[in-house]
């Protein structure tokens, strides 16, 4: 959406593990053009820069140095960046990085959930196959370490930070309700520090919302970053898929037991 735009640079994920192997070879989404001109053009700096964000350090609250180092390096001309990695690292992020608009994209907790259990990249088959066992707590979803991840301590420090009390012990929930509970963390925790910094180009939208065109963040973002939105090609993205959904309420009941409350379902259901 980005990439056509006159004098700025777009980076995909640069904290992604698989940098450190991959380059100089494209990745199959397309997205490493950038990385592989500083791999080739700038080849000793970008070496030295890079750094990654393993799963464990996605729930540390703080950059360290080098990270910081490392996105300075990228920054040095207008740059969009798309992260995953940080959701817990915003506060810190705000703080050391100045003239810098954020804003936090959700997809639906439906569609977050579903894309983990059932990876739209796994095979027809294979996804029929689990969808009987969608909602039981035999399935794994740790496609991107976030299974890894929730047995982290710093995790739990981080549901008594957003007052997040699930309905049974954690590890009796269900996977369904552990990447429920997970996700809300993230919205709660962006939804708190944007609360601490009001003053400062920091916006919360869901994808949904952006595909419909129908985000007034979204743009307030993009203004603030003094990007026209109409200067922005939303034709060529993926339609959105609104996850697995099956009759009756039974995600109301799973997400309230992940901590949700009513009005947060409501409002962040789409």
């Amino acid at each position: 959406m980005f990439r056509d735009l006159e004098n700025f640079t777009c980076f995909d994920e640069p904290f992604n593990p698989k940098l450190e192997t991959g380059l100089p070879e494209q990745d199959w989404k397309k997205t490493r053009d950038e990385f592989i001109d500083l791999w080739h053009k700038d080849h000793d700096n970008f070496v030295d820069k890079f750094q990654k964000i393993e799963f464990d350090d996605e729930l540390n609250q703080e950059l360290t140095g080098p990270q910081i180092s490392y996105l300075e390096y990228l920054r040095k001309e207008r740059t969009v960046i798309d992260f995953t990695r940080v959701n817990f690292k915003l506060e810190d992020m705000i703080q050391n990085f100045g003239n810098t608009s954020f804003l936090l994209l959700f997809r639906s907790p439906i569609a977050f959930v579903s894309s983990h259990i059932i990876s739209s990249e796994i095979s027809w088959w294979k996804r029929n196959v689990i969808k009987p066992f969608f909602f039981t707590n035999f399935l794994s979803f740790n496609r991107w370490g976030i299974q890894d991840s929730l047995k982290n301590k710093n995790f739990f420090n981080l549901l008594d930070y957003c007052d997040i009390k699930p309905k049974k012990k954690f590890d009796r929930l269900s996977s369904v309700e552990k990447l429920l509970c997970y996700w809300l963390c993230t919205r709660r925790y962006g939804e708190i520090t944007s609360g601490k910094f009001k003053n400062e180009p920091v916006y919360i939208s869901s994808y949904e919302d952006i595909m419909k065109n129908e985000c007034g963040e979204f743009n307030k973002a993009l203004s603030s970053a003094g990007i026209n939105p109409n200067e922005l090609t939303r034709a060529h993205l993926i339609p959105v898929n609104p996850g697995y959904r099956n009759k009756g309420g039974i995600w109301r009941k799973l997400a309230h037991n992940a901590g949700f409350s009513n009005d947060e379902f409501d409002s962040y259901v789409k």
